[in-house]
This record gives structure tokens, sequence and C-alpha cells, in this order.
């Protein structure tokens, strides 16, 4: 990625109204790079990355009208890297 930024796709999910995605530097999403909690895209572009530096990132879908505590553990979650 020549600009450090790379863009990350997901399915949309039966049933969510909008989805909670997030971007860390650790596995345990304590360091957030990026946190939203109401995305309406199936998709987000993620900027100023670090050349050779690993990431993790998870989606997950929800409804509008819940609250953020109910999504725990609904999470899909991976990694990448920038080269």
């Amino acid at each position: 990625s020549v600009d450090g930024a790379v863009t990350l796709k997901w399915s949309a999910s039966e049933g969510a109204e909008a989805y909670y995605f997030q971007v860390a530097t650790d596995v345990n999403f304590k360091w957030l790079l990026v946190s939203e909690p109401m995305l309406k895209a199936t998709e987000y572009k993620v900027k100023n990355l670090g050349s050779g530096q690993s990431y993790y990132w998870r989606v997950a879908g929800m409804k509008t009208a819940n609250d953020v505590g109910y999504l725990k553990g609904n999470f899909s979650q991976s990694m990448f890297q920038i080269k």
C-alpha cells in the first residue's frame, strides 16, 4: 500500500441495520485506531497505516435500537499486514 491506506470490506449481515467496526494494533483491541459504532456501509477505508505493521480488525452487525453492550462476542475478526 503506497499511501498507507486499505479498504476493508465485509459481507452484509442478515438483519443488521448497521455495523460496529474497529481496527486496532493489538489482538485484544485495547489500542484502537478506528472505532465506528454505527457504520451503514459494508466497507471502510483505513488511512495512515504504517508499513510493515500488523493490524487487527473486526466487525459486528447490529440493530440501531440495540445498545453497543449487546455486541460483546458477536464480532467477526481478522488480521492484515501493510507491506
